[in-house]
């Protein structure tokens, strides 16, 4: 048995606690410094966020504004197109008969009705009412078709959208085309408003928001 003198062993123990205490110690330091780098992640996490809501409310908030402007837009096209027409219906169905695409027995029906159809569909796009975009869209369409006909058929005549006095010929026909062309790509624009509008935060659009 080895017998270690009384100070040499106190100065032993002295040691290892010392060294314990510094062990502890170090790991209380690191345990604390990965509480700030914790806390730092958070911080940026939380930051990129906010960033984020910020971004998609500027985002929504411009949306909302082209949507309002070019609906009024277009809405207002129709009004105007279609209080033209009923103020001069019999010029209106003059123009109609030259395409020689309605019979003479639907040619005043058409000449009175259509009109009013764009009146009404212009309002209701106006002021957002359901239905009232695909009924633009829908005449849109036809109108492109129509006058896609009148094109081919090489037609020397005007294109009837908003009175008697434009210009006749051709030029005339590929204008009112290229213009109904645009239209209707700002009438998609407008349906991509109402979906995006409509998922946000509430899961899958509902048909009557986007029509």
């Amino acid at each position: 048995m080895i017998l270690v003198p009384y100070p040499l062993s106190l100065y032993a123990i002295d040691n290892i606690n010392r060294t314990t205490l510094s062990i502890r110690y170090y790991q209380f330091d690191m345990f604390r410094q990965s509480g700030r780098i914790g806390d730092l992640s958070s911080g940026i996490l939380m930051n990129k966020a906010r960033i984020n809501q910020v971004a998609v409310s500027h985002l929504k908030a411009a949306d909302l504004w082209a949507y309002r402007s070019l609906r009024i837009v277009i809405g207002g096209v129709f009004v105007y197109s279609g209080t033209i027409k009923v103020m001069d219906v019999k010029g209106f169905a003059r123009m109609v008969s030259q395409y020689n695409l309605v019979p003479d027995q639907f040619l005043a029906p058409v000449a009175y009705g259509l009109p009013v159809l764009e009146l009404l569909a212009g309002i209701g796009l106006i002021f957002d009412l359901p239905a009232a975009l695909t009924g633009i869209t829908g005449m849109l369409v036809t109108f492109i078709g129509i006058l896609w006909y009148g094109i081919l058929k090489d037609l020397d005549i005007d294109c009837g959208c908003f009175s008697t006095e434009e210009i006749k010929g051709q030029d005339s026909l590929r204008q009112a085309l290229y213009r109904d062309i645009l239209m209707v790509a700002v009438c998609g624009y407008l349906y991509v408003s109402r979906i995006f509008r409509s998922t946000y935060g509430r899961g899958r659009p509902k048909i009557k928001n986007i029509i």
